[in-house]
């Protein structure tokens, strides 16, 4: 009978259990542990697969105050040290790239339809910007 603690594989990924933490708002978290030491914590639990708490991809996004900024000059520090606490438990880590309004300008409430296909487009870059910083910081994948 399978069970939940079983080793499994997800794609190019061994996972040492099905359990995956999803990402979750804890920067906003106002507790005594520091980001490295709740990672710590959720990567020696026996979890499979961790997505890390949201990571904004633009300095204006409406959630920036719940979220660790990607364009923060000491992010790669920490995204560093995050992915090798994952890595010494042999947990894979995703990095939750997300933004909610596309920052064009100071002007942050734009209707979808009002994208143009150059927006769509620096948008994509973006995305696939932030996707090679995570992997140079030893994440596994992004969601």
């Amino acid at each position: 009978m399978k069970s939940i603690f079983d080793k499994v594989k997800l794609g190019d990924l061994s996972l040492n259990s099905r359990i995956m933490r999803t990402g979750l708002w804890e920067s906003q978290q106002n507790d005594s542990y520091s980001i490295y030491d709740r990672y710590d914590k959720i990567a020696s639990s026996g979890v499979g697969l961790i997505s890390s708490e949201l990571f904004s991809i633009y300095p204006k996004d409406k959630f920036i105050e719940h979220s660790s900024r990607m364009h923060n000059p000491n992010f790669m520090k920490m995204a560093m040290k995050i992915s090798e606490i994952c890595h010494d438990y042999d947990v894979p880590i995703l990095g939750q790239v997300e933004f909610i309004k596309y920052n064009w300008g100071i002007d942050l409430d734009i209707p979808v339809n009002d994208l143009t296909i150059e927006d769509i487009r620096k948008i994509q870059s973006d995305i696939i910007s932030s996707a090679q910083m995570l992997k140079y910081a030893g994440f596994d994948g992004i969601q």
